[in-house]
């Protein structure tokens, strides 16, 4: 836990991998248990792995029930099959390193198309963010979402210490009163899109403001 702390002291893990890390800690599961802490070589790397598997661990007690309780059979399968934590998390990490808050508050992500939230609730446990929004056209899709949001608000929040607000809507992400242009990061996949709208997107994340990010993705599941 020292060790945590110092590392998100120099900025090398965000506030939730500490979380993550220390509810790891406090429950003695074996990947906490047997780090090697005299192997300084590795010890960062060992760290990271056991952030990781805690944070995917997390992840699957709020999407699995899901999964299975009231998704079609195909949309069930491609989640299961194709949403892949592990390179998901090096992606978000990525795309949050040295990244400065446009907002006094902190950092607000935007998802557009955001399915049943798997990319949401995700960069929830990762990063650290005030707020994160989530656009779904879907009905079908959104409700899931809201089901998640339940699971995670029951399950993932009492692990942070900062607990994002998460919003999710129903509706066209190009519709005026979505007016994501205000992100520090937007996440938009490509997979789910037509090249007809990922261009009209792309005009319009030319308002974004200087600093902000965008993100487009070309995973199935996200």
């Amino acid at each position: 836990l020292e060790l945590a702390y110092t590392y998100h002291k120099k900025g090398e893990i965000s506030l939730a991998n500490k979380c993550f890390l220390k509810e790891s800690t406090l429950s003695q599961h074996e990947d906490a248990m047997f780090l090697d802490l005299l192997d300084e070589e590795n010890l960062k790397k060992s760290i990271v792995e056991c952030i990781v598997n805690a944070t995917i661990k997390s992840f699957d007690d709020v999407f699995n029930p899901i999964f299975y309780e009231n998704l079609s059979p195909k949309l069930e399968a491609d989640h299961l099959k194709y949403f892949d934590f592990e390179p998901f998390y090096e992606v978000i990490v990525s795309a949050f390193t040295g990244l400065k808050p446009i907002h006094e508050g902190g950092i607000k992500l935007y998802h557009l198309g955001s399915g049943i939230g798997t990319a949401i609730f995700g960069a929830c446990m990762i990063a650290d963010l005030e707020t994160a929004v989530g656009i779904e056209i879907s009905e079908h899709k959104y409700n899931i979402s809201l089901r998640a949001k339940e699971k995670y608000e029951e399950l993932v929040e009492p692990i942070l210490i900062k607990k994002p607000k998460i919003t999710l809507h129903n509706g066209d992400l190009m519709l005026t009163k979505f007016d994501w242009t205000d992100a520090d990061i937007v996440i938009v996949n490509g997979h789910k899109l037509d090249e007809m709208l990922l261009k009209r997107i792309a005009r319009k994340a030319r308002s974004m403001k200087p600093g902000s990010r965008f993100i487009k993705a070309n995973a199935v599941a996200w």
